[in-house]
């Protein structure tokens, strides 16, 4: 019985020894197995059906961030795919465990770190099966592609970006092999040959841009200057049509690790409106020269860069010099300005450079040769940079006006001398007219200043403030033609007395209508006496249908004779004669004259 005990529990400890040992060796297998799982460069997961993770190997760990027992029994869904996409990459999922869909070979799918960093990962998928055969679960490896996948995207935007930029280029870029056969070129360039994009790309030399005449001349050119990575070069091209044109190509080689070439870059100008301006400044300076030459008035060009002055032969003879005795530059001109003239002259060149003047216009005094002043006339204008701001010359001409200045002097002298003689006249007049009315003596001197004065406070000009003031003095000029004893009756005037009064003025006009004045003297004396609302006489006139100067005289001539004394009433005093004006103004009295009437009373305490 003891024995049969001994022997039972030999098995049972042998049996124990056995599980023991075979354990040993699963727990090998497995940590083998792990160790081989680990070493793989590859994240590598396993999902249940459920989609709970039961494999996370190291370089999951590595790449997601999370331990093998974080991992281990999480939803892999809610622990590293992004919310965004997670349903989609869930849907999928379903799909391959139903069988709807068969595992791929490669995909791509974002996943969410530990630290919530986004990576891009490059997956290829298995299912897993019981021994049913029954889907049980998935099992994926993936590559981290993330910076591949930014690299990508840079050297895609890059290349969209150069794209983008020789589309956009004015210029024509052309992109040959190294046999230079064309295998691109740009919108610009296709333009400007006129050839589309299949008449060009494969071509080789000789292109169908090249004229046939130059074929030699540019095969050379491009040999040598492509190879040597030379400077730009100009060279004559061909248009579809067959017109030729002249551009500028600036070309460079690409080559590889090695330093062999690869292609050939050429980027062309069409530089046919640079040679016309080239052409059309040639002729112009050409013109110019011979402008200079055969000029009456004297020619300059001052290169304000340089500070040189050219000087045409007619601007030194103007001032006595031979073509060689001047020097070209601006202290030439400088040296020969009157001392009192050229400070002057230099702030109108500055204004006129910097826009504050219109126009380079003036003059000034330049010394002969001899000794003597010269009056000299000065036009120009100013060339400016391409921008358009800033000069860079100043071009004109010096016209000698000193003959002309002399007679310009004497007629001023002269029509000074007639003005005065003129205004004898009037004077001459008004004291005949107040002669024959020695009770209004003096009326036509007090109404002219007052009309003056009048007529400065309103801030006309001296032109005009003249002429208010010569037609003042012979307004009454009419009453020449009344009877004496009803110009000084004392008592009131009958009917056909006051009419015929009503008539001098159209009598003054009469008198001075055919007198050539300066000014509206005529109109003046007609209409002093017509009223802004039309109540007046001789015509009825209404606003401005009546003159400025009349309507001043107007209004003078009431306050006049208002404040003076009469043959037929004492005077009513300057309150009354005020009174009167401010009291009608608008209606029978100019409103602005009536105003400036008033205040040079009131405020600049005017009197007769």
């Amino acid at each position: 019985m003891n024995k049969e005990k001994t022997d039972n529990s030999d098995l049972s400890k042998q049996a124990e020894a056995k599980v023991a040992d075979q354990a040993r060796e699963v727990e090998l297998e497995r940590n083998k197995a792990q160790r081989y799982l680990d070493i793989i460069g590859s994240i590598l997961v396993a999902l249940d059906s459920q989609g709970r993770i039961t494999l996370f190997n190291k370089k999951a760990c590595e790449m997601l961030g999370w331990t093998e027992q974080e991992a281990l029994g999480q939803n892999w869904f809610d622990l590293c795919v992004p919310e965004n996409v997670r349903e989609n990459v869930r849907g999928v999922f379903d799909q391959l465990m139903t069988g709807d869909v068969a595992p791929v070979e490669y995909y791509e799918n974002v996943l969410l770190t530990k630290s919530g960093e986004q990576r891009t990962i490059a997956f290829h998928n298995a299912s897993t099966f019981d021994d049913t055969g029954r889907i049980i679960g998935v099992l994926f490896s993936g590559q981290d592609i993330t910076e591949h996948k930014q690299a990508q995207e840079k050297l895609e935007a890059s290349l969209t970006f150069t794209k983008n930029l020789i589309s956009s280029m004015q210029d024509g870029f052309s992109v040959l092999d190294k046999n230079g056969c064309t295998m691109d070129a740009n919108p610009a360039f296709l333009l400007m040959t006129g050839f589309s994009s299949e008449e060009l790309i494969g071509a080789c030399t000789p292109h169908p841009y090249w004229p046939p005449e130059e074929y030699e001349n540019i095969n050379a050119v491009f040999q040598k200057t492509f190879k040597d990575d030379a400077s730009d070069f100009e060279l004559t091209f061909m248009r579809k049509n067959g017109e030729r044109f002249p551009v500028i190509v600036s070309p460079s080689s690409v080559k590889n690790k090695e330093g062999d070439i690869v292609s050939y870059i050429a980027t062309v100008k069409d530089i046919t409106e640079r040679k016309q301006a080239e052409m059309a400044l040639a002729e112009s300076e050409e013109r110019f020269s011979l402008a200079m030459k055969g000029a009456n008035d004297g020619v300059w060009d001052w290169n304000l860069l340089t500070n040189e002055v050219v000087f045409s032969g007619r601007w030194k003879s103007m001032l006595g010099y031979s073509e060689d005795e001047l020097e070209n530059n601006f202290e030439t001109w400088e040296r020969l300005v009157h001392p009192d003239d050229i400070e002057r002259a230099k702030k109108h060149i500055d204004d006129y450079l910097t826009c504050k003047s219109p126009k380079y216009e003036i003059e000034f005094r330049m010394l002969h040769k001899d000794g003597h002043w010269v009056d000299i006339l000065a036009r120009g204008f100013a060339v400016r940079d391409e921008s358009g701001e800033k000069a860079v010359r100043l071009v004109g001409t010096h016209v000698d006006i000193t003959e002309r200045n002399i007679a310009r002097d004497a007629l001023k002298e002269k029509a000074e001398e007639i003005r005065e003689g003129l205004i004898g006249t009037v004077l001459a007049v008004s004291r005949a007219v107040e002669a024959r009315d020695p009770y209004t003596a003096g009326h036509q001197r007090s109404v002219s200043a007052l009309s003056r004065s009048i007529a400065q406070e309103m801030g006309l000009d001296k032109y005009q403030i003249e002429g208010v003031r010569m037609g003042a003095l012979i307004h009454d000029i009419g009453k020449i033609q009344m009877p004496a004893e009803i110009l000084s009756k004392p008592g009131k005037l009958t009917e056909a007395e006051y009419k015929l009064i009503q008539a001098h003025p159209e009598a003054g006009y009469e008198i001075l209508k055919d007198v050539k004045f300066p000014w509206p003297i005529a109109d003046i004396a007609r209409q002093h006496h017509e009223r802004v609302d039309g109540s007046g006489y001789p015509q009825g006139l209404k606003g401005d249908e009546i003159c400025i100067e009349a309507r001043i005289v107007a209004v003078a001539d009431v306050v006049e004779a208002m404040s003076s004394h009469r043959p037929y009433r004492p005077g009513l005093g300057i309150d009354l004669a005020l009174e009167e004006i401010q009291s009608h103004k608008g209606t029978l009295y100019d409103e602005a004259v009536s105003n400036a009437c008033i205040k040079i009373f009131t405020e600049k305490r005017f009197s007769f």
